[in-house]
């Protein structure tokens, strides 16, 4: 679901990099594999600087953009294995990413509900029209459609950018799985701006800065 999720879903790095191309701002770059110039993170205060974040990757690209440096996603994808989490644990993983996101830039958060993770509410409302007897829904139904045909082509160009096997069929059983995490992760991370990390609890504030929080003995 991870690989689904950063490969065929609208969250897959190589368009969120298109897009980004397309309406400026800062680009989204992986904290897990990058590369910097010294004199850049120097310019920034450093990896100290960012160690107050949650999501320091958010915010060492949102400090390069005010610089007017940007990042380039590379062609060549990275193998990357975390195996053994539970899916609860996975969708809990991308809620504290979503977080960071509500936090360092709210009005995104809008476009995870109406762009990168609306196939299953626009399924829930498509057959509410139906079963209501909706005159237009036999037009919910045909948009509906589309859009899931469209998903299957985002994935499947952006499984060939990541060099990944398999046909239309696989790339759109993983761009509806990704979707359907990022969705829960995202209703998630629209409650309280707190997370679990190593044991700790900390409140997460603007710009995804973290501040530690009793744990539940009060210490």
């Amino acid at each position: 679901l991870s690989a689904a999720l950063l490969s065929s879903s609208p969250m897959a790095l190589v368009s969120i990099a298109a897009l980004r191309e397309m309406a400026g701002g800062p680009q989204l770059v992986a904290g897990a594999l990058m590369a910097h110039r010294r004199e850049a993170l120097d310019a920034i205060g450093g990896f100290a600087a960012l160690e107050p974040y949650l999501g320091e990757d958010f915010e060492l690209a949102r400090r390069h953009f005010l610089q007017g440096r940007t990042a380039r996603v590379a062609a060549v994808p990275a193998l990357c294995t975390d195996g053994g989490l539970s899916v609860l644990q996975v969708v809990r993983r991308y809620a504290r990413w979503a977080l960071v996101v509500r936090r360092q830039r709210p009005s995104l958060m809008l476009s995870y509900f109406l762009f990168f993770s609306c196939f299953l509410p626009l399924t829930v409302m498509t057959l509410v029209t139906a079963l209501v007897k909706d005159p237009y829904y036999l037009a919910c139904a045909a948009g509906l459609t589309l859009l899931v045909l469209l998903r299957g082509v985002l994935a499947l160009t952006a499984r060939r950018a990541y060099e990944l096997p398999g046909g239309y069929g696989t790339a759109l059983v993983a761009a509806l799985g990704g979707e359907l995490v990022l969705f829960f992760s995202s209703c998630l991370a629209m409650g309280p701006s707190t997370v679990e990390w190593r044991g700790r609890r900390f409140h997460i504030g603007a710009r995804g800065a973290m501040e530690a929080l009793p744990d539940r003995t009060g210490t």
